[in-house]
């Protein structure tokens, strides 16, 4: 497993577990990937690419704490 998906499942884990917060973080990380995989995907690039492109880009994280 990546480091990714090692911090997607701590993530699921705790969220199946109930904790809110941890289902918000996995929601967002999953999306941030989806977006990433499809602008990627329409310039010809493969998943590849789109695994390290999200992951610590900073983006929305900043803002989390006030969108959630």
């Amino acid at each position: 497993m990546t480091i990714s998906e090692i911090e997607l499942k701590a993530l699921m884990l705790s969220s199946l577990d109930g904790d809110l917060t941890s289902y918000r973080a996995l929601l967002e990380r999953l999306s941030r990937r989806a977006y990433y995989k499809g602008k990627l995907a329409g310039i010809g690039k493969g998943a590849a690419e789109a695994e390290g492109s999200g992951s610590g880009s900073g983006v929305g994280d900043q803002h989390q704490a006030t969108y959630l």
